[in-house]
């Protein structure tokens, strides 16, 4: 909901909806000092995408949601002054110059585009494709963000070029497979939810983008080869780009289809990639000679925007392939080398499916109530757990597929799972008033479990844990984050630990003095 305060903070601006009208907002003045409500001004015929008051003080500026509408409204009458209309089906953002010009940055609901306009004159100053996120400052300073890339562009009216500026530390790690070391233990990789991956050195604790090139797309994915190298896949509409980490130049490989790109899989063991396009169509491409090797359709529902494959996972030996959708029929596994179709898996089967096994044998995922493991070779249920869980959503298996770590939101904290024995191997208790696992992560040694609480009522800072899987013993309790720890990893030689929280912080722990 927009809000603003008026250039002396006397007044604060914000918008209510009236229950006579529920298609109209209202906006509603009240007086800082007092707390009282002094006018309810109404006038818009749908929502109030914007509010600026003028640097005088004397007026007060609404843009309309989707419907190309600015108001001018008299500040201490509250009268109407003037509307500017015929804008298009436009989220309107108001900004007074310091000079008292009035200007809008109207934002396309259609396709995408942003205009610059001074309304008093009429005049189109400024036109740029963009992306949701708009803003538009002093009436000459906007900023903007081009669709599917990782940078912003930052327009001002005393220049007409737009100048760049990259995006850094300003998301958070996405998930526990987003967060690695590189092999020499001198660079920390992080994958963001804005959708880029960036590098951190240890030692001067500077980030730079993963892949070297300003028009670099966003959706960035982190891959590892075995030996520990690093590659990145980047999407942009219907394209797929493959970079190796540190490599400057052209990409690897490139994949063109007609459909645009939801996500994509790579597997460096065979030089496999795998794409999912809008509709439910897989490709797999042979990265060596960039020829489509696979095709295959995940049946979609409802097929739209909101319902598209979102999840792609390779095998470890890139024989199999994972697919999942938003909406049922969610899961299917897919055979790669003979191209067939082996199971789909029903919501009411996996509610969520979660990783391939190190051995490739097999993989988990759980219901609202059980959590599964699936035998690929066999193609049946392995073991159902018969725990009865608040959530488990939180997965991770040791290096030599021995153990399996399950975590959600149980009270009872994480469950170590014996593989070859099919039974409990032990119960990790979470510290107290902690209860929700955000991230699990074991050492390549197997000897260690690391993990990373969710944020709950109560606590100041967030616990970073770690065990020694044989004995169930809590090494040692990190305090640092004030939220929830998105991941977790350790460097190849266990002396750090890093974990990654939801407030966009990567900290790193020394473990020397507890191993």
């Amino acid at each position: 909901m927009p809000i603003a305060f008026s250039p002396d903070t006397q007044l604060l601006a914000s918008t209510s909806r009236d229950d006579t009208n529920n298609d109209a907002e209202s906006i509603i003045i009240r007086d800082i000092e007092s707390s009282e409500r002094v006018a309810c001004i109404t006038g818009h015929t749908g929502n109030i995408y914007r509010l600026c008051f003028s640097p005088c003080g004397r007026f007060l500026a609404s843009g309309g949601k989707e419907d190309g509408t600015v108001i001018i409204w008299d500040v201490g009458s509250w009268e109407h002054i003037k509307a500017y209309t015929g804008y298009g089906k436009s989220d309107m953002i108001p900004s007074y110059s310091p000079d008292g010009t009035l200007r809008v940055a109207a934002v396309s609901a259609s396709d995408d585009i942003v205009t610059v306009w001074d309304l008093e004159k009429n005049e189109k100053l400024y036109t740029a494709d963009s992306h949701v996120s708009v803003t538009f400052s002093n009436g000459s300073q906007l900023a903007y963000h081009p669709y599917g890339y990782e940078f912003l562009e930052v327009w001002t009216l005393d220049n007409p070029t737009p100048r760049r500026t990259v995006q850094t530390h300003i998301s958070f790690v996405d998930t526990s497979e987003s967060l690695i070391f590189s092999q020499d233990r001198k660079t920390v990789v992080a994958e963001y939810r804005i959708g880029s991956v960036l590098l951190w050195d240890i030692a001067s604790r500077q980030s730079r983008p993963a892949i070297l090139t300003e028009s670099a797309s966003k959706n960035q994915r982190i891959h590892v080869s075995s030996e520990g190298e690093l590659y990145v896949t980047s999407i942009h509409k219907n394209t797929v780009k493959l970079w190796k980490v540190g490599s400057c130049g052209s990409p690897i490989a490139e994949f063109t289809n007609n459909e645009p790109v939801s996500v994509a899989a790579f597997t460096p063991i065979n030089s496999k990639l795998a794409s999912a396009h809008e509709g439910g169509n897989l490709i797999v491409w042979d990265v060596q000679s960039g020829n489509k090797l696979r095709e295959f359709s995940h049946p979609l529902q409802t097929p739209d925007d909101s319902n598209q494959v979102w999840k792609l996972v390779f095998s470890p030996d890139g024989k199999h392939l994972i697919s999942e959708a938003a909406y049922s029929p969610n899961a299917r596994l897919w055979d790669v080398e003979r191209g067939e179709e082996i199971q789909e898996f029903p919501s009411k089967e996996f509610e969520y499916i979660g990783t391939f096994s190190p051995c490739g044998q097999s993989f988990v995922g759980n219901t609202d109530k059980n959590i599964i493991l699936w035998d690929v070779k066999h193609r049946e249920i392995v073991t159902t757990l018969p725990f009865l869980w608040l959530g488990a959503y939180e997965f991770a298996y040791s290096p030599c597929s021995s153990y399996l770590a399950c975590g959600g939101t149980d009270p009872e904290g994480i469950l170590l799972w014996d593989l070859k024995r099919c039974k409990i191997y032990k119960r990790l208790q979470l510290p107290k008033g902690c209860q929700g696992v955000h991230s699990l992560r074991f050492s390549s040694c197997g000897q260690y479990l690391a993990f990373g609480a969710a944020w709950e009522t109560g606590l100041e800072k967030v616990p970073v844990c770690l065990w020694e899987v044989e004995t169930g013993k809590r090494i040692v309790t990190f305090w640092g984050h004030p939220t929830d720890i998105q991941a977790v990893a350790f460097s190849p030689n266990n002396e750090l630990l890093a974990s990654a929280s939801y407030d966009g912080s990567i900290l790193l722990w020394d473990l020397t003095p507890y191993l």
